[in-house]
């Protein structure tokens, strides 16, 4: 009979909490305190923060640090349960469903196409400026030649 390790538990819970936010999109973001909170099976993060609190007064606490979470995740990806990107530092996506190229591949093009879609807007707002300000001088000249 094989016994469940502390391990084992922290794998399963960290490996479920992934997939459950990856759910059917090809990848998603996700923040290491969130995926922590999933691992626990307390998706609010108040009722977290007080899971912690009084974790921290119990010994038998099956509740994962972050050190645990981070790991655990570090660990999953090197056995490639899931891919993960970290873009900037900062922000982390997840996917099993791309593979890590692929993953970051996706993540570029959705900061890529935000950028332009910030910039064709930028130029519309300057041309439709231009445009106001030209009627409105052309409305003053009018008005001007009329009294």
């Amino acid at each position: 009979m094989s016994t469940f390790s502390t391990k084992d538990h922290c794998e399963f819970c960290v490996l479920c909490a992934v997939y459950a936010l990856v759910g059917d999109t090809p990848y998603v973001k996700a923040s290491l305190d969130r995926i922590r909170r999933l691992a626990a099976g307390i998706p609010d993060r108040t009722a977290f923060e007080h899971a912690i609190k009084h974790a921290e007064e119990s010994s038998h606490s099956l509740l994962l640090s972050t050190r645990q979470a981070r790991t655990t995740l570090d660990d999953l990806e090197l056995d490639r349960f899931f891919a993960k990107f970290t873009y900037n530092r900062s922000e982390c996506f997840f996917s099993h469903r791309l593979n890590r190229s692929e993953l970051a591949d996706m993540v570029a093009k959705r900061k890529l196409s935000k950028k332009e879609a910030i910039a064709v807007h930028r130029v519309l707002d300057r041309d439709a400026s231009l445009e106001i300000k030209e009627r409105i001088e052309n409305s003053s000249v009018i008005w001007m030649d009329t009294a």
